[in-house]
């Protein structure tokens, strides 16, 4: 993060930065978040516990709890081709 600030000079001094895989308590927290409103469709803790690992859903569960004000996101993945699918 620190590196794609200089490079585009961009000034992040007074940023927080989180590093998803090692916050343990909020995964905690939003993996029971995640689970209490899902669990009408079957939701665990343990399956919530692991799609906190998605810095996505991570980075959703943030902007949901107020924790920051937005989030931009995109595909990390180019098209799968010849899926056979159009």
């Amino acid at each position: 993060m620190r590196a794609d600030a200089a490079r585009f000079n961009a000034d992040i001094s007074k940023c927080e930065i989180l590093d998803y895989r090692d916050e343990a308590a909020l995964i905690d927290e939003f993996a029971a978040i995640w689970t209490e409103e899902r669990k009408a469709k079957g939701a665990t803790y343990e399956q919530s516990v692991d799609l906190m690992a998605d810095r996505n859903v991570f980075g959703t569960m943030l902007c949901k709890t107020g924790r920051v004000d937005g989030m931009v996101s995109g595909a990390a993945c180019t098209t799968v081709r010849g899926t056979g699918r159009r």
